[in-house]
């Protein structure tokens, strides 16, 4: 009996030595202010965050094309810890540090997703591959991160998978048209009379005229109302959006007088034609945001008015769903947000990687069979 009880405790032991020990660690939530996409022209592929996670990071990098884990390319190395003051990621550069102010703000905001405040880290991460090399394509890119005890693990919970497809001239299409890139209003001078603004935007295709939408409305086109505007390669400024936002990037301006707008609370979104006809909404490729004007008018109250009102908010709140302008700035009200519907706390899958929930199966089911052993032996006694 003695000697039965001392083999079981065994058992238990070594099953807590296995869990222990290949543990993967916890990416618990995560926010994608860029989705991956094509970029600077199609000589980039590029996707920036955040991430929760419950153990420190000392790199990250990625895997390209299904390859395993000893194709892992680190792209920035050496992690700096506790830097609350870092300057905003670089557009196509990577770049990658922990941020204590988001930390904050995910603790405030209910997102530690289950991992206790003493252990949570929150890192913002920017990773940019030079596809220029690559063939022509379909490829794919399984982003990663590297923790203190060696492991390599997915670095943004299960959605570190993404697919791209690179062509002959860098263009990214979609169903015979191109993709969004990134957009930044940098004016805003809107008030409750007027809508105006101006800023800028990046698409993988030329765009050849600029359009808007009123909600889900056909496509329209009034350059009283949206201007696109070509950008001057002689120009510093223009010259410093086109690096950013590649070859084929241009300038917007937007100015709606309110009064020549439908009555109630409305959102206009800007839509990029290209020279086959294609129309893409802007900052539909280029991230989880899509760029909207929001804006409200008095309107008379009638029956009639009223219903069509609560049916066009019902709308704007499905649609409205994807956030605002992807500024990094503004994370900590994102974070808020995202905690309203995002609690769970979700372990990696790991394509390829460490098979540490596996073999922790494995030892659960020991332990469960020397339990079993144990009573059978003792009630025969």
């Amino acid at each position: 009996m003695k000697k039965l009880t001392a083999v079981l405790i065994v058992i238990v032991m070594a099953a807590a030595l296995a869990l222990s020990s290949f543990a993967v660690p916890s990416v618990a939530n995560h926010l994608f202010d860029k989705q991956g996409g094509v970029d600077n022209g199609g000589k980039t592929w590029s996707v920036y965050g955040w991430i929760v996670t419950d153990a420190e990071i000392t790199s990250v990098g990625y895997i390209l094309d299904n390859g395993d884990i000893s194709s892992y390319k680190e792209v920035v190395e050496g992690i700096e810890n506790d830097t609350r003051d870092s300057d905003d990621t670089k557009k196509f550069q990577s770049d990658a540090y922990r941020d204590l102010a988001l930390e904050d703000a995910v603790k405030n905001g209910g997102m530690s997703g289950g991992i206790g405040w003493d252990v949570l880290r929150a890192y913002r991460i920017q990773i940019v591959i030079d596809i220029t090399g690559l063939a022509e394509g379909e490829h794919s890119v399984l982003l990663c991160a590297k923790f203190t005890d060696g492991t390599i693990a997915e670095a943004f919970r299960n959605q570190s998978e993404f697919t791209f497809k690179k062509t002959a001239a860098g263009e990214q299409t979609s169903d015979g048209k191109g993709a969004s890139t990134m957009y930044l209003v940098d004016f805003d001078s809107s008030d409750e009379t007027k809508i105006e603004a101006t800023g800028w935007a990046g698409s993988t295709v030329k765009t050849v005229k600029l359009g808007y939408k009123i909600d889900n409305g056909e496509t329209k086109f009034d350059k009283k109302y949206v201007k696109l505007i070509e950008l001057d390669e002689n120009d510093p400024g223009d010259v410093a959006v086109i690096n950013l936002a590649g070859q084929y990037a241009f300038r917007f301006s937007v100015n709606f007088p309110l009064n020549e707008l439908p009555g109630g609370d409305h959102y206009i979104k800007l839509i990029m034609v290209d020279e086959d006809g294609g129309e893409t909404t802007v900052g539909s490729g280029g991230g989880r945001e899509i760029l909207l004007f929001n804006y409200e008018t008095e309107e008379e109250e009638t029956t009639a008015d009223t219903e069509t009102e609560t049916e066009t908010e019902t709308e704007k709140d499905t649609e409205t769903d994807t956030g605002t302008a992807p500024d990094t700035a503004e994370q900590s009200t994102t974070v808020t947000t995202e905690a309203a519907t995002t609690g769970e706390s979700a372990k990696n899958e790991t394509k390829g990687l460490p098979v540490g929930a596996i073999i922790g199966i494995i030892a659960a089911a020991v332990i469960v069979i020397g339990v079993v052993v144990f009573v059978i032996v003792k009630k025969k006694k």
